[in-house]
């Protein structure tokens, strides 16, 4: 019989029950360690999802970012649809080829496989060009929210400002120590309603392997170089 009696909250070393753990002797630690200099701070936050939602040049690197990868796919799937055509002719030609045409046949079609597969990984890859040249436009526009917050606080008279999309765990926010709205008219920007930011679409990759336009991701593997509807072997 199996016993389906959640456990998440009750037993210390799930991963819900460690969070909350270590959050809880995080305060303990710190309010052991440095009452008078915590009592003496004049703590205040933002929220950087809102803030980047209300900024007209982060929608436009948005909007310049989602054109450029739909661009990149759109050649992505052409040369996965020549390849396509390549087994294709292949497949219909191969029983008048001898071993040699076909085993060569073969090795051009992996070639250019292993080809659409580095377009991917140099287009959409960690250190690839999508990555590369978001990283270079969005750091101006952080740099301009760093230099509004910092300004903003000292204004204030705020001693630390953190981040609520950050990791901390955040049960409580008074809006009074909000400073996002601040931040935004320091930067020549319109507030909006908080809590409702139109948050831009990310950029996403196209799936891995070789893909025809229209067809599922899942109908292959990722890293293989062996188009979705090719049989292993010859």
């Amino acid at each position: 019989m199996n016993d389906t009696t959640d456990t998440t909250d009750t037993y210390p070393f799930s991963t819900t029950g460690m969070k909350r753990f270590f959050v809880l002797l995080t305060v303990a630690l710190l309010g052991l360690a440095a009452p008078q200099v915590a009592q003496a701070q004049r703590l205040c936050y933002v929220d950087t999802e809102y803030i980047l939602s209300r900024m007209s040049d982060y929608k436009a690197m948005q909007e310049e970012m989602n054109q450029l990868s739909a661009q990149w796919q759109r050649e992505y799937e052409e040369m996965v649809r020549r390849v396509e055509e390549m087994y294709k002719k292949y497949q219909a030609e191969k029983v008048l080829l001898s071993e040699d045409l076909r085993l060569r046949r073969e090795q051009e079609i992996e070639a250019e496989e292993k080809k659409n597969a580095e377009y991917r990984r140099k287009r959409f890859g960690v250190d690839g060009d999508m990555f590369r040249l978001r990283e270079e436009k969005v750091k101006p526009i952080m740099d301009k929210i760093f230099a509004a917050v910092e300004a903003a606080a000292k204004e204030k008279k705020f001693d630390l400002v953190v981040d609520r999309n950050s990791t901390l765990l955040f049960l409580y926010t008074n809006p009074t120590y909000n400073l996002s709205d601040a931040v935004l008219r320091r930067m020549g920007y319109t507030p909006g309603p908080v809590g409702t930011p139109e948050t831009p679409a990310g950029v996403t990759a196209p799936p891995a392997g070789n893909v025809r336009p229209g067809t599922s991701p899942a109908s292959t593997t990722p890293g293989s170089a062996t188009p979705a509807n090719r049989p292993a072997g010859r």
